[in-house]
């Protein structure tokens, strides 16, 4: 295996700590090394180290869409300036509100992306009218507001799925083969598009994250009958929002499993980051 092939593997369990030297090392040796540069932005948390990868790929090749995508969403995340006011850290990862410490909405930090306005009607932007369509007819419709409730012993200590992190509205579940940092950034991408919603706290949704087979696997419960209807709406909000997160999330193909409340996969679709899939329900 290559040292380039070792350091994708490790970055893709979690491993960042020790893909951050093998990169280093292909650099040294060849700094012109394009793919080098863009998994070694992948190892930094730092919005300014992840940038100055992310600018040397596009010194290298002008036209690699992930590295000015990439930088879009840098530059997204990168709060205004407010006079009088003490300047935010420039990453904007939510942390997950655990069950010791009741989630107070006025004291999170808002999602990447979105202004103070984000839930209120008046707003009449492509984005908003996806937003609300995708919270009725895929939150209300075909999740069949799946909760707690059904789940059972979904959220108890041990859980077979995985380790827990849970927002207003949604929880995120993922194995020992997921590094915690990819479950948050799954977690804050839900809370940016409106599928996890403080409107849910009390009856969350749920998102299970594995990796297997050299791909992430990543669950979303539905309704049972839903994965046979491809040309509903629902099935294709639900494949345009798995590639916005192949995108904007893992930066490859994802295996997108259409499951029932316990997991149990109903079908799978191996969906392809597109660009026209975060326009869509971004709606930019």
């Amino acid at each position: 295996m290559s040292e380039l092939k070792q350091a994708i593997a490790l970055i893709k369990s979690g491993d960042k700590e020790q893909a951050r030297p093998i990169l280093a090392s292909i650099l040294k040796a060849d700094g012109q090394n394009e793919q080098a540069w863009l998994w070694l932005s992948a190892c930094f948390d730092s919005a300014t180290e992840r940038r100055h990868c992310l600018e040397n790929v596009l010194k290298i090749n002008p036209q690699s869409e992930l590295a000015q995508h990439g930088l879009e969403l840098l530059a997204q995340r990168q709060p205004p300036a407010k006079p009088k006011l003490k300047p935010l850290k420039s990453h904007s990862r939510l942390p997950a509100v655990t069950k010791e410490q009741p989630p107070k909405e006025a004291s999170l930090p808002k999602a990447v992306g979105q202004n103070s306005s984000f839930n209120k009607p008046q707003q009449q932007s492509i984005g908003r009218t996806i937003y609300h369509i995708f919270a009725f007819v895929v939150i209300v419709g075909f999740l069949g507001c799946v909760g707690l409730s059904i789940l059972g012993n979904l959220g108890t200590t041990g859980s077979p799925y995985g380790e827990k992190l849970v927002y207003n509205g949604g929880e995120v579940y993922y194995t020992s083969r997921v590094h915690k940092d990819v479950a948050e950034d799954v977690g804050v991408f839900l809370m940016e598009i409106g599928y996890f919603s403080t409107s849910r706290q009390n009856d969350p949704v749920a998102v299970q994250i594995d990796y297997a087979e050299e791909q992430f696997q990543v669950k979303f419960i539905f309704v049972p009958g839903v994965e046979k209807h491809e040309g509903s709406d629902a099935y294709r909000f639900a494949t345009t929002m798995g590639r916005c997160l192949a995108g904007d999330v893992f930066g490859e193909p994802i295996a997108f499993h259409f499951a029932d409340s316990t997991f149990n996969t109903l079908k799978v679709e191996e969906l392809e980051p597109t660009d026209w899939a975060c326009r869509r329900i971004r709606g930019y």
